[in-house]
């Protein structure tokens, strides 16, 4: 029998994500589970570090963006978190930055 997915095997095109591998090695181990007896630290200012922004979206954006998450968290049966998603979400449009700058520059013109 087939183990279902787990959002410890989320990879990219380009390998391991970081967060995925963030999230793998909480804890020390890559148990996934704090140890019982000492933390370890993590690095301040790491790439593969978890962070907070604000930012606004139009009220639009944000809703469609929140039902694509939702959408495919309940589709991959809830085994990746939602910021792994989000992450690969912005990550996949980061990657048509190109044709954004057209459009804006085409807006701005």
């Amino acid at each position: 029998m087939n183990k279902p997915p787990s959002w410890q095997d989320a990879v990219n095109e380009d390998g391991v994500d970081p967060l995925v591998d963030a999230l793998r090695n909480r804890g020390g181990g890559g148990s996934g589970s704090a140890p019982k007896n000492k933390k370890q630290p993590v690095p301040s200012g790491s790439a593969s570090e978890p962070t907070t922004r604000s930012w606004y979206l139009a009220r639009e954006v944000a809703e469609e963006l929140s039902e694509a998450c939702d959408e495919l968290f309940y589709d991959l049966r809830g085994v990746i978190p939602k910021h792994v998603i989000l992450s690969h979400l912005i990550r996949e449009g980061l990657r048509h930055k190109a044709k954004v700058r057209e459009k804006l520059t085409k807006i701005a013109s």
